[in-house]
């Protein structure tokens, strides 16, 4: 295998390993919302109620 070979089969693996980091990212996101969501909301809800 010459070095352009090598460095194409780095690149899959590479591409692999961003999209597996993406996922997981999605992932702590959603639970993020599914946790704090309800919480997120009723704080802007009593900033909101506040106001005049």
């Amino acid at each position: 295998m010459g070095p352009i070979a090598s460095m194409r089969s780095e690149t899959g693996a590479t591409m692999v390993e961003y999209a597996m980091m993406i996922g997981f990212v999605v992932i702590v996101a959603f639970l993020a919302v599914e946790v704090f969501g309800d919480a997120v909301r009723s704080l802007f809800q009593s900033s909101v109620d506040v106001m005049p």
